[in-house]
């Protein structure tokens, strides 16, 4: 299965009302693994450096079939 390391991101903190950076996110085919403001270090992961931009969750309506 597939692991991508998300790096270098803004993630909302709700508690706060505000943006906080410098996350890291681990995610293994479709399954969030963590999420830590300090690094992460996956033995073998895709990165995708995030550049300082904000992560969202895709809110879109998803269609699912069933065997």
């Amino acid at each position: 299965m597939a692991v991508t390391h998300f790096k270098n991101f803004e993630m909302l903190d709700p508690e706060a009302g505000e943006l906080r950076g410098g996350h890291e996110l681990l995610v293994e085919g479709d399954t969030i693994k963590d999420v830590s403001a300090k690094p992460l270090k996956p033995q073998k992961a895709d990165v995708v450096d995030c550049g300082g931009r904000t992560l969202a969750q895709d809110a879109r309506p998803r269609l699912h079939q069933r065997a």
